[in-house]
């Protein structure tokens, strides 16, 4: 009787020696931060590793969520054999099944998510007899969505503020460069070489004119007739726009 009980013992610690042996950790791997914009489709990855060969028949897919606040734990989607969706819940027609379970791919789509889907979402996977093993996490976050006509607005703003910052500048190049080249002509026109008064050609002629007819107190090669004198002073005597630009100081000779 006694060897029988050491018997069975024996039996039952090689078997569960045999079945711990067989039993491994299932590895999960997710992203640990997804955004997503407000009414907008998203992916939330998750794939996993198995010492066990992996079936349809042998996997489950468990998909949970946790609010950022407080609040309880949600189911958000199963998988064993065939996709279950959530029937009932703030879930319910904004989650469908992207994962292939012989890929060990256990991924789903949350559709058109609305700020309340912050969150934590978890994803468990178990392999029978693979049943131990660390969830993995995704925290979710939604964004304000932006809309197509304030971004246009932004953008024809910021080219009109462009624009006419080029054109005042442009402006003030143009009127600079102006300036600069009358101001250029102005110091070549006011040039001893330039400035006929300057040069005392009237002038001198002028004195000549009023000469009381001596010849010989003119200069050699210059003799101007008593008509010539007489024009001259009336030359002389007018403005400098009534001055005949035609008649120059040989012809009075």
């Amino acid at each position: 009787m006694y060897r029988t009980w050491l018997q069975l013992l024996a039996l039952l610690w090689a078997f569960v020696v045999t079945g711990v042996s067989r039993v491994g950790a299932v590895e999960v791997s997710t992203h640990l931060d997804v955004e997503a914009v407000n009414g907008t489709d998203v992916k939330l990855k998750c794939t996993f590793k198995s010492t066990q060969p992996v079936s349809h028949a042998t996997v489950t897919v468990s998909w949970n969520f946790r609010p950022l606040g407080q609040g309880a734990e949600e189911s958000v989607f199963y998988y064993h054999e065939t996709a279950h969706p959530p029937t009932d819940g703030r879930f319910k027609g904004h989650v469908v099944w992207s994962g292939n379970v012989l890929a060990k791919d256990a991924s789903i789509t949350l559709l058109e998510v609305p700020p309340n889907f912050n969150g934590t979402y978890t994803c468990q996977v178990r392999n029978l007899p693979d049943v131990h093993g660390v969830n993995g996490e995704v925290v979710l976050r939604v964004v304000n969505k932006v809309a197509v006509s304030e971004i246009g607005m932004l953008a024809a703003a910021v080219g009109g503020a462009i624009g006419v910052a080029l054109l005042i500048l442009v402006i003030f190049m143009g009127i600079k460069c102006y300036r600069r080249r009358h101001s250029n002509m102005g110091i070549e026109l006011q040039h001893p070489f330039f400035n006929l008064q300057a040069l005392s050609v009237s002038g001198l002629l002028l004195a000549l004119a009023n000469s009381p007819g001596q010849q010989d107190h003119q200069p050699d090669g210059v003799a101007l007739s008593s008509a010539g004198r007489h024009f001259l002073r009336r030359q002389y005597s007018r403005s400098d726009s009534e001055v005949d630009p035609t008649v120059g100081p040989l012809d009075l000779i």
